[in-house]
């Protein structure tokens, strides 16, 4: 928890530090992008779905919820940007 809490920090620190200079949606691309890069080898190694269906079946379902994700996290990046840290981190963490 420690090491999350702290990550998360980092991540509101850089997300405020390029605000303005990078646009919110890049920061989202980029990190979704880096993401996937590291677990690619784990769902390429796994091959099948939580429920035993071989991934190409439900990966439909994984595509809309890596879209939901990058409109979320797009949404978070957002309220860092113009929220203060302190008010966004408690909105974060009461989700």
């Amino acid at each position: 928890m420690i090491v999350a809490v702290t990550l998360w920090t980092g991540v509101a620190i850089g997300v405020r530090t390029l605000e303005g200079r990078v646009p919110v949606t890049d920061l989202s691309f980029y990190r979704a992008l880096t993401t996937v890069l590291i677990m690619l080898p784990l769902i390429l190694h796994a091959g099948r779905a939580g429920n035993g269906k071989p991934l190409r079946q439900v990966f439909h379902w994984f595509a809309l919820r890596g879209l939901l994700l990058f409109v979320a996290q797009t949404a978070y990046y957002f309220a860092l940007s113009y929220l203060p840290i302190a008010e966004a981190t408690v909105l974060n963490g009461s989700t």
